[in-house]
């Protein structure tokens, strides 16, 4: 019998469920009273719409975007837990980075450069998955807030080639591999 990737079963229980409708009673405040603001029941309006199935390259794409967004907010802890135990990482952003450094002081690095003022736009993405195994092709531009400056100032506008490899675990999507290099690089 094949083994089912505990990703697909999740995957497929929720669809099941969503299917099916659901109604969430309103409980109080768990003191034995109901709060007077709310309504008693809240009850799902979509219920006996069909459910498109999902690609499935939505969540290799939400796993590498909610890693960027991370990255880029600051949660270094969302960040770190998306990566692969094993992950490599190189990212034109960082310049010249020591070897030395672990995946969180990479990232804390990567973040200390965009919080200068600057974001990662996605303009377009490619993706390919396969079994346990995925590969997402982006091209990202480096935007800047008016007057952003520092590390990346010279960047600013260009474009940039990612190209990521995940791997499904028990977990979920996993990045694997993180590469990033600067488009027309001079």
């Amino acid at each position: 019998m094949p083994r089912i990737p505990p990703g697909f079963l999740a995957l497929l229980l929720t669809m099941v469920w969503s299917m099916t409708g659901c109604t969430f009673e309103h409980r109080g405040n768990g003191a034995g009273e109901a709060d007077p603001d709310l309504p008693a029941v809240i009850s799902d309006t979509t219920a006996g719409e069909p459910t498109p199935p999902r690609s499935p390259e939505v969540p290799v794409l939400e796993a590498l975007r909610t890693h960027r967004e991370a990255v880029g907010r600051g949660d270094l802890a969302l960040a770190l837990a998306l990566l692969h135990r094993e992950a490599t990482l190189a990212d034109a952003l960082l310049a010249t980075v020591d070897e030395e450094l672990t995946r969180g002081e990479l990232l804390l690095e990567l973040r200390s450069r965009l919080g200068a003022g600057y974001h990662l736009v996605e303009v377009s993405v490619e993706a390919s998955v396969h079994d346990e195994s995925a590969l997402v092709v982006s091209r990202l531009l480096l935007e800047g807030h008016e007057g952003a400056a520092g590390a990346l100032e010279e960047m600013k506008g260009r474009g940039l080639r990612e190209t990521a490899f995940l791997l499904l675990t028990p977990e979920g999507w996993r990045i694997r591999h993180l590469h990033r290099s600067v488009e027309g690089a001079r």
